[in-house]
């Protein structure tokens, strides 16, 4: 689907099923908006505001959910890129101008996450990641690395030289 025909749906407020990429779609923006980071970080914002594009992009979301998260994503732009900003902001019948709406606040509660996702290195080389509790503890991450179908093969039925885990960031295996 390309930006035209979401243009098309928006106008005509027709309807989607919701598939449960909703709350990605709220969580992504809170991201890009913690008061922690007040100096917007390039090639991060960039990043982020494409991970928002995918996101809508595959959402199955209701109509009025997806025009919001493009409204959001057109203020986040704004800063960067203020021509494409006002054009979507128009498109999706978005009120005056994008510059004189007030920046979205982000909601505290939106940024705690309940999981993380881990990248496992063996030897050095990505080879999985695993979704784990963000509190859980480095028994159950090594368990959890040490048992995923990615991985054992590169084992072999033995125990590793040495397991690194970096809590929050990533696990590395060295055969």
């Amino acid at each position: 689907m390309d930006s035209n025909q979401l243009f098309e749906q928006i106008k005509e407020k027709q309807s989607f099923l919701c598939v449960g990429l909703d709350t990605d779609l709220s969580k992504i923006p809170q991201h890009l908006l913690k008061e922690e980071d007040p100096i917007f970080a390039f090639n991060k914002a960039i990043a982020k505001m494409y991970e928002l594009t995918g996101q809508i992009g595959r959402s199955n979301a209701a109509i009025a959910d997806r025009r919001i998260a493009i409204q959001t994503l057109a203020q986040l732009m704004a800063p960067i890129t203020p021509h494409l900003a006002e054009e979507i902001w128009a498109k999706t019948g978005g009120k005056g101008l994008i510059a004189q709406i007030s920046w979205p606040k982000a909601d505290p509660a939106e940024l705690v996450d309940d999981t993380i996702t881990l990248p496992i290195q063996v030897n050095g080389k990505r080879r999985a990641e695993i979704q784990v509790a963000a509190d859980a503890d480095k028994a159950d991450i090594e368990a959890m690395a040490l048992n995923h179908p990615s991985i054992l093969p590169y084992l072999d039925g033995k125990l590793p030289k040495k397991l690194i885990i970096v809590p929050g960031r990533i696990i590395n295996v060295v055969v």
